[in-house]
């Protein structure tokens, strides 16, 4: 038995290269970025393409440690995504590096990071690599 799910959104176009992307009651400001001519201020999708590997990691850690028993004191993740010239414009990798403060012990974060990596869906979606940076364990 298969099963799936569709996620919905509208963009709306504004001027130039600017929109507004809705999500249920949420919106937000987006635009094609500077360097391809686009506007400061303003989300783009590159940006989001980023933020959506990370988000999914994020929350997916959150559970699995929620399942596991593991106590979260702080938890924040910076994301870089690279993005290169190659036949065309192409993300070639986007580097998660999480800060973990939990009481839990190194070994046992390490396990459930692991886990959370391997079953991000969002990242397991994507062509290019997603990888982990210098990690931050402290308790």
């Amino acid at each position: 038995m298969s099963e799936s799910f569709t996620y919905r959104n509208t963009t709306r176009w504004i001027r130039d290269k600017k929109g507004v992307l809705v999500m249920g009651e949420d919106s937000l400001g987006v635009a094609t970025p500077p360097e391809f001519g686009g506007h400061e201020g303003f989300v783009s999708p590159e940006d989001l393409f980023v933020a959506s590997a990370n988000v999914c990691f994020v929350v997916t850690f959150a559970g699995m440690c929620t399942r596991s028993g593991i106590e979260l004191d702080d938890f924040r993740c910076e994301a870089e995504g690279i993005l290169e010239k190659k036949d065309m414009w192409i993300f070639t990798r986007i580097t998660l590096t999480p800060h973990i403060k939990s009481k839990a012990g190194r070994e046992k974060i390490e396990k459930v990071l692991e886990n959370a990596k391997k079953n991000c869906l969002v990242a397991n979606s994507m062509k290019c690599e997603v990888v982990f940076g210098n990690i931050e364990i402290s308790d």
